[in-house]
């Protein structure tokens, strides 16, 4: 009952309205393979922390908000861009996500 997440458990989707939520993919049982995610930041922020070994590849978008991913960033009155990062070492799983931040943000540690 109190052991470590799994990824289905933790999150699929996730939304930040007017609140902050962070979440860490570190301690999560993330399975092999690709994991989607999606995250909508609606004047607040969401924080996700990703194992250095984990790839990620993200589409963000923002209006009057920002998107960082692992120190690249986009924002300003509107911006889209995508993210990608290959994992370290010998890790199979990947991490896809697609983000959307207005008047708010969303951050990749």
């Amino acid at each position: 009952l109190f052991g470590v997440p799994t990824l289905r458990s933790l999150l699929r989707t996730d939304m930040a309205l007017v609140f902050d939520a962070t979440h860490t993919l570190r301690v999560a049982d993330v399975p092999d393979g690709e994991t989607y995610l999606d995250l909508t930041a609606i004047m607040g922020a969401i924080e996700l922390i990703v194992p250095p070994d984990m790839s990620v590849e993200c589409e963000g978008a923002a209006i009057l908000g920002g998107v960082t991913v692992l120190g690249q960033s986009s924002g300003g009155v509107i911006s889209s861009r995508t993210f990608v990062r290959a994992g370290s070492g010998e890790s199979t799983k990947k991490l896809r996500v697609r983000c959307r931040a207005i008047m708010g943000g969303v951050e990749f540690k």
